[in-house]
């Protein structure tokens, strides 16, 4: 899988502020990785530390946090070629300091009913938003991203704006859901308007 970010890859990341690459990961990994994750929500829930985002009052949006600190198996994730190469990208500029480093790793699971978000970036930066990448994510997909699960929605070429969406600019913005098999990973620009979308399947949707 090395050399997978191609030119036109590049093209699209550069134009639109995203890209999905299925098969990233195999289906087998996928599912390990998941059955992880919930074992460790359910651990967290019972023990009381479990955190729920705090717009969703049913408490059906749950995140755990810091995946390096809890299993080898993210940190193996990280260790990946072909995930170097891509931020390599990304993060391109002439400097002799390294060109990125993690800031965070955590996963969320959308239960059955949970809500949308409301259109955010990643990047803390305050207005006007710099025209380069401050941060880029890479959201991976445990489980089918379907039309009715809760998959990541994105604004395309949204992250070329110096602003950041507004309450307004939920409604108003055309969105595209990221639905792509399990396996997938979603790279997008730090400044590219996303949410997570609302699940209305009856299954728990984790990345």
């Amino acid at each position: 899988m090395n050399n997978i970010f191609s030119d036109d890859l590049k093209e699209n990341f550069n134009k639109n502020g995203y890209i999905i690459l299925e098969g990233f990961i195999s289906n087998k990994k996928a599912d390990e990785l998941r059955n992880s994750i919930i074992d460790m929500a359910e651990f967290e829930k019972t023990s009381g530390e479990s955190y729920f985002y705090p717009f969703d009052k049913d408490g059906l949006t749950q995140r755990v946090w810091n995946l390096t600190n809890k299993s080898k198996l993210y940190r193996e994730l990280l260790e990946m070629e072909e995930l170097s190469e891509i931020m390599n990208h990304i993060f391109r500029r002439p400097t002799h300091h390294q060109l990125f480093h993690l800031s965070s790793f955590q996963a969320n699971l959308l239960h059955p009913g949970a809500d949308r978000q409301k259109l955010h970036i990643d990047t803390p930066f305050p207005e006007p938003l710099p025209p380069w990448p401050a941060k880029a994510n890479s959201i991976w997909f445990l489980d089918d991203f379907t039309e009715d699960n809760g998959a990541t929605e994105v604004v395309p070429t949204s992250h070329t704006r110096s602003t950041k969406p507004t309450q307004k600019d939920n409604t108003n913005e055309k969105v595209v859901k990221a639905i792509a098999p399990k396996g997938s990973v979603l790279f997008t620009h730090g400044n590219l308007w996303h949410r997570a979308g609302a699940n209305r399947s009856k299954k728990t949707r984790a990345g």
